[in-house]
C-alpha cells in the first residue's frame, strides 16, 4: 500500500459503535441506555469515513474514549482506539503466555474443538505425506484447522505438494458433526467474538466461499471463487518448509437489531462484510538456490 493509498478516506461501518452495543446487551438496560445515550451525544451514525490506514492500523475513537471513563461499564472496553489490525504487524501476533498448565482454548463448547493442534503454519514435519492432513493452529480465527493435499507444484523449480483448507472444515454441525463445538451459525462462517474482546467479529473466506446461501443472497457483488478465494500452501515435502503460501481471509461485523438505537431500530441481523485480505508470502531465489 502506497502513502496515497493509505490517505484514501472510505465509508465503512462503524464498528465501535456496533462493539459497544454487542457488549451492552448482557449489562443492565440502565447501562445500556446511557450508552446510547452517549453515541448520540458524540452523534455516532451507523456509517463512518476514516482513511484506509486508520482502519487498518487504528485511531481514537472518542466514544471508546468516554465510554472507557465510566464507572463499571469502563471496564469492558479494551481500549478507546479501533483498527481491524491496531497493534498488529506482520511479524507479531501479540503475547502469548506458555507454560500456565492450560492445555486447551477457553473459546469454544467442546473439549475437541478447544484444543490446539498442529504448527503455526509456517512449517510443518519433514517427509510430509500427501495422504494425511496436516494441523495448524490459526490465530486469526483462534481455532486449530487442517490441510488436506491437492496438487503437485513447484515454487522456483523445487518440487512442491499444494495443501488447501477443505470446505468441510467451515461447514456447520449438521453436514459435519465434528463442529458441533464451534457456535451455532450456519455454514461458512465462524463467530470469533470471544476471542476478540466481545467485539462482533464473524471470519469467513472472502465473498463468503463455501458459506450459506442465506448469507451470499443479502450482500450485492459477491463473486466466490475457490481459487482466488481460499488458502493454499505449497510445502516442500522433504523438510516440511512452506515455500508459498497465500492466506485469504473475510472479516465481517454482525449487526443485530436495537431498540435503542435509532439506525439500528428497523434492521433485520446482518453479517456485513467489513474487509477481506490475501496475505502472500514466497521464498526468493537466494533461499531456493540453498535448498537445491
Amino acid at each position: 500500500m502506497s502513502s496515497n493509498d493509505e490517505q484514501l478516506p472510505i465509508k465503512m461501518i462503524n464498528t465501535p459503535i456496533i462493539s459497544l452495543l454487542a457488549l451492552s446487551r448482557n449489562l443492565s438496560k440502565i447501562t445500556q441506555e446511557l450508552i446510547n445515550l452517549i453515541a448520540k451525544v458524540f452523534n455516532e451514525s451507523l456509517f463512518v469515513t476514516h482513511t484506509a490506514r486508520e482502519w487498518i492500523w487504528g485511531y481514537e475513537d472518542p466514544l471508546l474514549k468516554a465510554v472507557k471513563r465510566l464507572p463499571i461499564v469502563g471496564q469492558f472496553v479494551p481500549d478507546d482506539h479501533f483498527g481491524y489490525f491496531y497493534r498488529q504487524n506482520n511479524s507479531d501476533n501479540g503475547i502469548f503466555t506458555v507454560f500456565t498448565g492450560v492445555s486447551v482454548l477457553p473459546y469454544w463448547h467442546t473439549s475437541s474443538c478447544n484444543q490446539i493442534n498442529g504448527t503455526d503454519g509456517n512449517w510443518f514435519p519433514p517427509l510430509t505425506s500427501v495422504n494425511k492432513r496436516l494441523y495448524l493452529y490459526s490465530t486469526e480465527i483462534c481455532r486449530s484447522i487442517y490441510i488436506t493435499f491437492e496438487y503437485h507444484s513447484s515454487v522456483l523449480n523445487i518440487a512442491t505438494e499444494s495443501f488447501s483448507i477443505p470446505a468441510e472444515v467451515f461447514y456447520n454441525s449438521t453436514i459435519n458433526p465434528n463442529n458441533a463445538g464451534f457456535g451455532t451459525l450456519d455454514s461458512g462462517v465462524l463467530d470469533v467474538s470471544k476471542c476478540k474482546q466481545g467485539a462482533p467479529i464473524i471470519i469467513s473466506l472472502p465473498h463468503f466461499l463455501y458459506a450459506a446461501e442465506r448469507y451470499k443472497s443479502r450482500i450485492d457483488g459477491l463473486i466466490p471463487n475457490a481459487d482466488i478465494h481460499r488458502t493454499v500452501l505449497q510445502i516442500e515435502p522433504y523438510t516440511g518448509f512452506v515455500l508459498n503460501a497465500q492466506k485469504r481471509l473475510q472479516l465481517n461485523i454482525l449487526i443485530q437489531y436495537d431498540p435503542l438505537f435509532d439506525d439500528l431500530k428497523n434492521l433485520h441481523d446482518l453479517i456485513l462484510p467489513a474487509l477481506w485480505l490475501n496475505q502472500s508470502a514466497t521464498i526468493d531465489q537466494k533461499t531456493a538456490n540453498e535448498l537445491h
